[in-house]
C-alpha cells in the first residue's frame, strides 16, 4: 500500500513496447538496474509499468532492442499538477487544505472517557476542563502529568487516571476508588433505647441486660436494653455493648393535602436557533430575537466520519414559553392522587415496616381535600446509643 502511495506521488507511466524481439528490453532494463512493474506480454508486445525516470533511461536504450516504445497512460501526481498548472485557483486551495488540516491537527476534536461507574461522564468532563483537556484545547498546551494530579485533588474519588492523546483524540482511562464501608466498633459500651413509641411484640437480644419484656409498652427514648451489666461472681460492674432486635407494634400517620385549585403548566413551542461550534468557535445560522421564553432546551449533533469524531458540533436552542391556568380538582381526581401518594409513601417510607393494618380519613373545606393514613405497623425500634463516660479527677 505505501509503495502504491509513493509511486503516485512520484508518477508512473504505462507502456507498450513493440519490435522483433521486445523480451530483449526486458534483459536490457536488468542490466540496467531498471525496474519493470506487471511486465505482460500479448501478441508480441509487451506491456509495463515504470517510474518516469526510469522510462527515460528505457528510452536511451530501446534501440538496442530494436523496439519502439509508446506511453498508454500517465497517472500519479505530477501530471495531474501540470496539467492544472494554469489553474491557480486550485493550487490556492491545495495549500489552504494543508493549512486548514494542519491547524486542525494541533487541537484536542473529542475526549474519550473509559471506565467510570459512579461517577457521570457531565462531572467527569466538567472536571478535565478545570484541568485544561476539552474538546478545542491546544494539543500543546497541555500538561499530562498536572492534568491527572488536579483531577485526582478535585474529585478525591477515583484511584487513577491515565490521559493519552492519540492524534486529535484524547483517551481518559480511570479507576475509582472504593467507598470504604463505616464500620461499628462492637466493643464499645451502648444501650438499646426505643426510636418510636409502642407495645413490643418479639425479643432477640444478643447481648445486653432486658430492661422490658414482651408485652410492655414503651416510649420513645426509653431504655429496652442495658449495657451495665453487674457480674454477680465478681461483684464489679461491667460495661458491654447491648446488641438484639426489639420489634413492637406501633403508629405511623401520613397526611396528605390537595388543593381545590391547583395551578397547571403548559408550554408552547417557539423558534429555535442553531449554532455550529467549531473547537471553541460559534458560529450562529440564524439570527433570531425570541421574547417570552420560558424554558430552553440545548440538543448537541455530533457528527463521525470512520469512527472518528469531527471538530465541529451543531447546537440546537428549543424555546418554549410557559402558560399557566387554574383547574378545578374534583373529590374523585383528589382521592386517586391520595391513594398515589400513599403508596409512594408505602414503598419509600415503610419499606422496612410490616405493615398490620390501614385506614383513611377524609375531609375537606372551602380551599383543600385532607387525606390522613393511619397505620399499625411491626417494626425493630431497636436503636443503639453509646453510652458516654463521664471522667472527673
Amino acid at each position: 500500500m505505501i509503495n502504491k502511495i509513493l509511486r503516485w506521488l512520484f508518477g508512473y507511466v504505462i507502456f507498450t513496447a513493440k519490435g522483433k524481439f521486445p523480451e530483449r528490453l526486458i534483459n536490457l532494463a536488468l542490466l540496467h538496474d531498471i525496474t519493470l512493474i506487471k511486465p505482460k506480454s500479448e501478441n508480441g508486445n509487451i506491456t509495463a509499468q515504470t517510474s518516469v525516470h526510469n522510462y527515460r533511461e528505457l528510452c536511451d536504450i530501446r534501440k538496442n532492442a530494436d523496439v519502439t516504445m509508446k506511453v498508454e497512460k500517465k497517472i500519479g501526481l505530477p501530471f495531474i499538477l501540470h496539467r492544472n498548472r494554469k489553474r491557480k485557483g486550485l493550487l490556492v486551495g491545495i495549500i489552504f487544505f494543508v493549512a486548514v488540516i494542519y491547524t486542525f491537527s494541533q487541537f484536542i476534536w473529542t475526549v474519550d472517557i473509559h471506565g467510570n461507574h459512579s461517577m457521570s461522564i457531565c462531572e467527569i468532563q466538567n472536571t478535565l476542563q478545570q484541568c485544561g483537556i476539552y474538546s478545542g484545547a491546544m494539543k500543546k498546551d497541555i500538561n499530562i502529568p498536572h492534568c491527572e494530579r488536579n483531577f485526582e485533588l478535585l474529585t478525591g474519588k477515583i484511584g487513577w487516571i491515565s490521559v493519552n492523546l492519540i492524534g486529535c483524540r484524547a483517551e481518559i482511562e480511570i479507576s475509582e476508588s472504593y467507598q470504604k464501608p463505616e464500620i461499628t466498633h462492637s466493643n464499645i459500651p451502648a444501650n438499646i433505647k426505643a426510636k418510636k413509641s409502642g407495645q413490643i411484640l418479639k425479643m432477640n437480644i444478643t447481648q445486653g441486660k432486658n430492661m422490658v419484656a414482651v408485652g410492655d409498652g414503651v416510649a420513645k427514648g426509653q431504655l429496652l436494653v442495658s449495657g451495665i451489666f453487674l457480674n454477680e461472681i465478681t461483684q464489679t460492674t461491667e460495661l458491654l455493648h447491648s446488641d438484639g432486635e426489639v420489634f413492637a407494634d406501633v403508629s405511623e400517620q401520613c397526611t396528605v393535602e390537595i388543593n381545590k385549585k391547583i395551578p397547571v403548566s403548559t408550554f408552547s413551542e417557539l423558534p429555535n436557533r442553531r449554532v455550529i461550534k467549531l473547537l471553541r468557535c460559534k458560529f450562529p445560522l440564524n439570527y433570531k430575537a425570541i421574547d417570552n421564553v420560558s424554558l430552553r432546551n440545548y440538543v448537541l449533533d455530533k457528527f463521525t466520519l470512520n469512527n472518528t469524531t469531527l471538530p465541529f458540533e451543531l447546537i440546537t436552542e428549543e424555546n418554549f414559553s410557559q402558560n399557566i391556568r387554574q383547574i378545578t380538582v374534583t373529590s374523585d381526581t383528589a382521592k386517586q392522587i391520595a391513594d398515589t401518594q400513599f403508596t409512594l409513601y408505602e414503598v419509600f417510607s415503610c419499606w422496612n415496616y410490616d405493615i398490620k393494618d390501614k385506614s383513611v380519613q377524609y375531609s375537606h373545606d372551602s380551599n383543600r381535600y385532607l387525606f390522613t393514613g393511619n397505620y399499625q405497623c411491626i417494626e425493630d425500634i431497636a436503636d443503639c446509643v453509646e453510652i458516654q463516660m463521664n471522667n472527673k479527677e
